[in-house]
Parts: C-alpha cells; structure tokens; sequence
C-alpha cells in the first residue's frame, strides 16, 4: 500500500433476531456502505426479513450496497460429497 491509499477495514455482524429496522440502524450507525453476504444458504424460515432478496432490498433502499459472496464465501460446501458423515456406533465397529 502506497502513502495516498486508505487502508479498507472491513466488519463483522450477525443479524442475530434482530428487526430489519435494527440492523440497518447498525449498519448505518456504523458507517458501513457496502454489505457483503458471505452465508452459503441466505434464508432464514424464523426471520424472512434475512432472505437475500428481502434482505438486498432493505439494505438498497437505505442506501447500502449489497453483494452476494455466499457462492465464493460461504462456509457450507456446494457439494454433499464434501461433507464428513456423522460419526455413529455402527461406523465405529
């Protein structure tokens, strides 16, 4: 990095059960212009309002840039295969 460039700091946040009102507050109390979702699986059944799209929507009507890395990012592998089997009684014998 070069003398006239300005160091990127990046954040962490978990939306938690928070309402979409609240964690937008956070965002933007915060200073934050870009959400990057790294979530492998972006939807939730208990809080809709963290779907990706209902989520990008939020988040772009406040203002906020929002970019999906879920695909490149995400901690849950595309493929079963690369999932380890649960350990059972039957598989230890």
């Amino acid at each position: 990095m070069n003398e006239t460039e300005t160091p990127l700091t990046i954040y962490t946040v978990g939306h938690s059960n928070q309402s979409a009102e609240a964690f937008l507050r956070l965002l933007t109390d915060a200073g934050i212009d870009t959400l990057a979702d790294v979530r492998s699986a972006p939807a939730s059944r208990y809080l809709p309002q963290f779907n990706q799209r209902d989520l990008q929507e939020s988040v772009e009507n406040v203002g906020l840039r929002y970019v999906f890395f879920g695909d490149s990012l995400g901690g849950r592998p595309p493929k079963p295969s690369f999932t380890t089997k649960p350990v059972t009684s039957a598989t230890t014998k």
